[in-house]
């Protein structure tokens, strides 16, 4: 009975809107150390707000991050300093550093194999002082990954997470990284 726009909160009791909400789906979630809100996804608009691809709700409005990545992210993270990672299914690894996006590597390369090509990154998380992405492809600018990688601060090498089609990241509060996929290694 509550008109939200493509997000809303539960407070424990009820559900509420998020101010006038996105004016395009959103994809993920995440929340800084200072508690606001990251939304990413499809949308252009966050309420009355221009705000492409990625946008703050610190409780009563919403704000952008600059411009915006330049592709609409499947996932975020926030880093432990605060930059906010994003990555697009078609493998965009960008990162705002509180002024400016910036590409990782050269992170729109992934081939595919057995899934649709060009491949999907679907994950990113922050685990063990490293950034890694998973999804569904093969290689990341020409490096074999099988569906996981880890950038190492100059290069992207193989993560190998022993699952693929991940889906999702996170990391536990004691320090341990779940994955969670489409598939089973055998």
């Amino acid at each position: 009975g509550v008109a939200a726009i493509y997000i809303a909160q539960w407070n424990g009791t009820s559900w509420s809107a998020l101010g006038a909400g996105l004016n395009g789906p959103a994809s993920c979630l995440a929340v800084e150390p200072s508690g606001d809100l990251l939304v990413g996804g499809y949308f252009q608009n966050a309420g009355a707000t221009p705000a492409r691809g990625v946008a703050r709700w610190n409780g009563t409005a919403w704000s952008p991050l600059g411009n915006g990545p330049t592709n609409f992210p499947s996932d975020l993270t926030v880093l432990p300093n605060g930059h906010v990672v994003t990555v697009s299914r078609y493998g965009a690894v960008e990162l705002w550093n509180g002024v400016t996006w910036q590409q990782i590597g050269l992170s729109s390369t992934i081939v595919s194999g057995s899934w649709p090509v060009p491949g999907f990154v679907e994950a990113v998380g922050w685990a063990f002082g490293s950034l890694w992405v998973a999804g569904t492809f093969t290689h990341m600018n020409g490096v074999p990954t099988a569906d996981s990688a880890i950038w190492n601060g100059q290069t992207w090498q193989a993560a190998n997470i022993p699952l693929p089609g991940v889906r999702s990241l996170s990391l536990r509060p004691n320090g341990h990284l779940l994955a969670a996929g489409v598939g089973t290694y055998s």
